[in-house]
């Protein structure tokens, strides 16, 4: 991971105009986890950090690392205007400072692929969970018109991470099984709005043009986000979504 990189990355965003994950990452740990209080937990790679907070709010002992210091600065922000509770440690997370089986949880979202060789991550992952603590990846999921833009960007040397790549659910699978890990359940989800929409917000803001957030379709909008979250969790959809996601216990 360049921290060059991530840093200039940061240093140029707004948190308020910063898309949050694709899947909403607190429900699907409370899928599994019902009740956080007390627990440790770990999320790699802060980002701007509202997941985290988010679940420090319901009583986790929540620690967040990063190599970006910017995106600290962020975290840290966030951290004192809402004053929340939660650990900030600048570190790498293929060598966290943490003794072997501390936490609860360990998730990341975004951050697996950027790493060309995916195992050192997660068997760091698996090192700092407890026995039957869980590891939740969240990941472009490749069948996507995302994975189409973003090889064009990076042959011309345009994509804003670097260089990137993508998982099927059955690679994610694959992966957990290869660290001895016992998958428990893969999800995904649609963006909302669509990543067409997303890019051309972000275009238009370069060339000074501000636009909504989330656009406004009344109830033809409403009607189609209702089919695509009753749709989301079949297995079939997921070589559909744009984020992908798994679940695996330290078994």
């Amino acid at each position: 991971m360049d921290s060059f990189l991530w840093d200039k990355f940061w240093r140029e965003r707004d948190v308020e105009e910063i898309y949050p994950t694709i899947t909403d990452i607190e429900s699907e740990i409370l899928k599994s986890l019902k009740d956080l209080k007390g627990l440790n937990i770990l999320e790699v790679g802060a980002g701007t950090g509202r997941t985290a907070l988010s679940i420090a709010q319901k009583g986790a002992h929540v620690y967040i690392i990063d190599i970006s210091d910017e995106s600290l600065k962020k975290v840290s922000q966030l951290k004192e205007k809402y004053n929340i509770p939660i650990n900030i440690i600048q570190a790498d997370g293929l060598n966290t400072p943490f003794e072997d089986n501390f936490f609860d949880l360990v998730y990341h979202q975004g951050l697996l692929e950027h790493f060309r060789n995916p195992y050192p991550l997660l068997i760091e992952n698996k090192r700092i969970l407890k026995k039957n603590g869980y590891l939740l990846v969240d990941v472009p999921q490749k069948f996507h018109i995302y994975t189409l833009i973003k090889h064009a960007a990076m042959i011309f040397n345009k994509w804003f991470a670097g260089w990137e790549r993508e998982f099927t659910p059955n690679q994610l699978i694959r992966m957990v099984k290869q660290l001895n890990m016992c998958p428990v359940r893969l999800y995904g989800d649609w963006a909302r709005p669509g990543i067409v929409y997303r890019m051309l917000r972000l275009l238009l803001l370069k060339a000074g043009i501000k636009i909504n957030m989330y656009p406004k379709y009344g109830n033809i909008q409403k009607i189609f986000y209702n089919i695509q979250k009753s749709l989301k969790d079949k297995r079939i959809f997921l070589y559909s979504h744009l984020s992908i996601g798994i679940i695996a216990q330290k078994c």
